[in-house]
């Protein structure tokens, strides 16, 4: 059972502002929020896929199914997450007080090209047994935002962003995990991915 939930994942796209970074207009705020419930603690790791493999960074894996290549290029802890060269109105991930966020940045290599959107994928973090709130984000092509969940996208490389919210002064998770059914076919309710890919960050 999940102990917590993401509330505001994505803001109103009018009516609300954020910070001017030089050269741009005002940002859009994305927000991520952890609430911790009553009586949550140590739990048993549920199974989210059906078959699971380790990835190191660096190494790219092709997705069942698909042209598509997923490569981890990298992991870092921050107080705020933005796209890589955000430009005008943009999505990001705001300072949220007490906490930070653990990132880890893959790109999805897409030949073909074939239409991506981030609902096609899953992620979870753990830190042992325990949960934690993590989203999944899709850059856009021009690496300047961050797409809404169902925005579909077609370009030929995409960065994936695997963001987990963590307590200033608790540990980082030690399992980051990625998900996807062959051929990006999108999850139905109620069932397990297909597939899953453990980042190797330790």
């Amino acid at each position: 059972m999940l102990c917590s939930k993401w509330r505001n994942r994505m803001p109103e796209k009018t009516g609300r502002s954020g910070r001017r970074v030089a050269g741009t207009g005002f940002v859009l705020l994305l927000f991520l929020t952890s609430a911790l419930l009553p009586g949550c603690g140590t739990q048993e790791r549920e199974a989210e896929a059906e078959q699971i493999i380790s990835v190191q960074e660096g190494k790219e894996t092709t997705l069942e199914g698909t042209e598509v290549s997923l490569k981890i290029e990298s992991t870092w802890t921050a107080e705020e997450v933005e796209p890589e060269n955000p430009s005008g109105y943009f999505y990001y991930y705001n300072d949220e007080k007490d906490s930070h966020y653990y990132v880890v940045k893959a790109k999805l290599t897409n030949p073909e090209p074939q239409q991506i959107q981030a609902d096609m994928f899953g992620a979870s973090a753990w830190r042992g047994s325990e949960k934690l709130d993590t989203k999944l984000a899709l850059e856009s092509s021009d690496q300047s935002t961050f797409l809404e969940d169902d925005q579909p996208s077609v370009g030929s490389e995409l960065g994936v962003y695997i963001i987990t919210i963590v307590k200033d002064g608790e540990d980082e998770p030690d399992t980051v995990e990625f998900y996807y059914n062959e051929g990006l076919i999108q999850k139905e309710e109620g069932t397990l991915w297909e597939y899953g890919i453990t980042a190797d960050i330790n």
